[in-house]
């Protein structure tokens, strides 16, 4: 309660009002070295699967629902439920696409979701998150483990798992301060309109834009909070009238399973490599569980956000979403591998760390002076590394043009169809000459 209670002295001045930003000119990245990194980011998103990129094809949905849609009423179908609630984002980009040339679709899709991704991992260079990640060097590293996180194969380079990552543009959001211009205020309102109703996490991520009002205590913090609470009501409306009648029932006891093995599992050690649940990845996975909550909890900061991410993944596992394999489940674990990344990015500049120096930590050595939490996030960071370095390169899918169906279609055809991936799905994209 102390620490909450200096961390909210630090936020408010003597009147009760906001603090004004503590981010300094000095403190903020050139504009130059962000252009730097940014072009750097997209340089890495494109390299690890140059495959896809170079070789495209259209995605389970982005054939089979969203071009299909946009093909014959490309505004009507941006507000159109799907398995049980909207898809606006990656039904605007595929409207957004509509003009082009049939056979352009796929390079335009993947692009689309390519560009899409590295303005979401973006956000971590903003100067809004500066109090979570206030020294220079963090921002840029907390960017480029968004950039390399693992198990990125199925949800890279297509639309139709733009919605996991629109999620995680709603937790980043969060954790923002407010912005200061109204322009940038208005926009910011519009954006979370979008994200909240581009796919289920709207209500998932409520408890922390609750935290951002309780920090900021302003009225941006407060209408942002509306909207994604709005949202999120509006797409579990939606939901609890269309079920999702492929979702199985699970077991609380399925919880340790979903955390260990697909979340923090797929950090140690990545998704592709899939060791066997030995005796000796258990207790890997549960030192590093009890490090990643001492860097957290106990700065007051991000106590809060820990809890977020557990009830994200809880409510994720809830839905079915359990197992990851190869196509299968790697988007589900998104958001979670992306929040343990920031977090920990964020614990590397723990400022409580110096309160330990009086204590047992200030008379173990070097520990003591670097901060016994600054260590353990640094270790946890590099015990990462192995599920980065694994699951680096994206491997191509098979390659399945979309010409033929073009040509059917420009033969005059009244209907025509092609398949699309993941391979051993029965996707396909079936379209009609338009009316």
């Amino acid at each position: 309660m102390a620490l909450q209670s200096g961390m909210r002295a630090r936020l408010l001045d003597r009147a009760g009002r906001p603090a004004a930003p503590t981010t300094t000119v000095a403190d903020r990245i050139p504009a130059g070295w962000r252009l730097a990194l940014l072009a750097a980011g997209a340089a890495v998103l494109l390299a690890r699967g140059w495959a896809r990129i170079a070789h495209p094809t259209l995605w389970a949905e982005d054939g089979q629902v969203f071009l299909a849609a946009a093909y014959q009423h490309p505004l009507q179908s941006v507000l159109e439920p799907y398995r049980g609630y909207l898809h606006v984002l990656p039904r605007l980009l595929a409207s957004l696409a509509g003009p082009l040339p049939l056979t352009w679709l796929p390079t335009a899709y993947a692009l689309g979701a390519v560009g899409t991704v590295l303005a979401i991992d973006a956000v971590a260079m903003s100067d809004r998150m500066r109090w979570l990640l206030p020294r220079r060097w963090q921002p840029p590293l907390a960017f480029a483990l968004l950039v390399l996180l693992p198990a990125a194969e199925e949800p890279y380079a297509n639309l139709a798992n733009l919605i996991f990552h629109a999620g995680l543009a709603l937790l980043l959001l969060a954790f923002c301060e407010d912005p200061g211009r109204r322009g940038a205020r208005w926009a910011e309102l519009a954006a979370l309109a979008v994200l909240g109703l581009s796919g289920p996490f709207a209500l998932l991520v409520l408890p922390a834009f609750a935290a951002r009002w309780w920090r900021l205590r302003s009225g941006q913090s407060a209408r942002a909070l509306a909207v994604v609470a709005a949202a999120g009501v509006l797409q579990w409306a939606i939901l609890l009238t269309t079920p999702r009648a492929d979702t199985p029932h699970l077991a609380a006891a399925d919880l340790p399973r979903f955390v260990g093995r697909n979340v923090v599992g797929t950090w140690l050690f990545g998704d592709r490599w899939a060791p066997p649940w030995t005796v000796a990845n258990t207790a890997a996975v549960l030192v590093w569980l009890a490090a990643f909550a001492v860097v957290t909890w106990r700065w007051a900061a991000l106590g809060p956000l820990l809890s977020v991410l557990a009830a994200i993944g809880g409510a994720l596992l809830a839905w079915g979403f359990f197992l990851v394999h190869p196509y299968s489940g790697q988007r589900h674990v998104l958001v979670p591998l992306a929040m343990i990344a920031v977090l920990l990015v964020a614990g590397l500049a723990d400022r409580a760390d110096r309160a330990d120096r009086a204590g047992w930590a200030g008379r173990v050595g070097w520990a003591g002076r670097v901060g016994w939490r600054r260590v353990l996030a640094a270790g946890c960071l590099l015990a990462g590394l192995g599920g980065i370095v694994r699951d680096a390169a994206i491997r191509p899918v098979p390659f399945r043009p979309i010409g033929p169906l073009a040509d059917c279609l420009s033969a005059g055809q009244p209907r025509c169809s092609v398949q699309v991936n993941p391979p051993g799905a029965r996707w396909r994209v079936t379209l009609e000459p338009r009316r």
